[in-house]
């Protein structure tokens, strides 16, 4: 049966991605794809069924206990080179903000000079969440100029703007496994020309493949992530999510169950039983081909794994 979604309802700016991407051809069936962080959090409403999938569920809970527990317990290896000098903290995406807080507070031990902290996110509400959650704790040099809400494209811009207006040592963060979202040569390449001789990255990943191959099931990341099909105006009972693996990039996907069409502005995609749309890709690695990457970039790497094998923290130094 063939079900027509019409224009009704259905976003703009996801509907284009996906004429302006086109499809490939996998043993017959179409694939589609709309796989871009900024399609995750066009809404205040997606923002906080992301958050809800990080909190909600006592798996992901354990796995913010560790990762908090590393950073903590590592937080002196990360400013030993910056004694006596004023420092800025920036958080690449920094949805709320809760584990810089953390690490914040711990610096604050045995830093007696000024720290900010420098939030930065594709969307706009994260970046709101993040600020508000550091005044409600106390921190008011919360560093707020045009470039808070970015994908990463500005960071040469950035850094050297709060080096010379604020006098500041910069330390970058990238936490909570947002790393795996980009193709790491890229991204790695454009943080380290953002730094200076002297500065630190600390970033994080997940090894554990069996965990994160069930988010498949796990119904607040399929409420999280079904914005996307929902967006274009496609019915997510008409749809099933699977995960395909091709060594290190894992593609989530929803697989049409019935032919189905969309239309807007007199432009009609037809899909058929079996088509897919991706809508996230993430570069998985094991902790040799993580710290292969860091050492191409950083003159120092130290990588620090919880005891339970499973979380890494890598603190990087230029």
């Amino acid at each position: 049966m063939m079900v027509l979604i019409k224009k009704d309802g259905i976003n703009n700016l996801i509907f284009k991605e996906l004429i302006r991407r086109g499809y490939t051809l996998e043993e017959g069936k179409k694939v589609w794809s709309v796989a871009d962080t900024k399609l995750l959090y066009l809404t205040p409403e997606q923002s906080e069924d992301y958050l809800r999938f990080v909190y909600s569920s006592k798996d992901r809970n354990k796995i913010n206990e560790v990762e908090t527990e590393l950073i903590i317990e590592n937080a002196s290896k990360m400013i030993w080179s910056v004694e006596g000098e004023e420092l800025n903290v920036i958080d690449l995406g920094c949805s709320d903000g809760k584990k810089a807080l953390r690490l914040l507070e711990e610096f604050k031990k045995t830093i007696k000079s000024k720290i900010r902290y420098c939030p930065i996110d594709i969307s706009g509400y994260m970046v709101s969440k993040a600020g508000e959650e550091f005044y409600s704790k106390g921190f008011k040099e919360v560093i707020k100029f045009h470039y808070n809400i970015s994908d990463f494209e500005n960071l040469e811009n950035i850094t050297p703007l709060l080096r010379k207006d604020k006098k500041g040592h910069n330390i970058l963060l990238m936490l909570g496994n947002t790393l795996v979202n980009f193709e790491p040569n890229e991204l790695l390449f454009k943080i380290r020309e953002s730094m200076i001789q002297g500065e630190t990255f600390v970033t994080d990943i997940s090894v554990d493949n069996e965990r994160i191959r069930s988010y498949v099931e796990n119904k607040d990341f399929k409420k999280w992530v079904g914005n996307v099909p929902t967006n274009l105006g496609l019915d997510l009972s008409k749809l099933k999510m699977g995960v395909k693996i091709n060594g290190t990039r894992w593609e989530y996907y929803y697989e049409f169950l019935e032919d189905s069409s969309i239309i807007r502005d007199e432009k009609r995609i037809d899909f058929k039983i079996g088509d897919r749309v991706v809508v996230i890709v993430a570069y998985r690695h094991t902790k040799e081909q993580f710290e292969e990457y860091l050492k191409l970039y950083f003159d120092e790497v130290n990588l620090i794994t919880s005891k339970d094998g499973l979380e890494i923290l890598a603190i990087c130094k230029k």
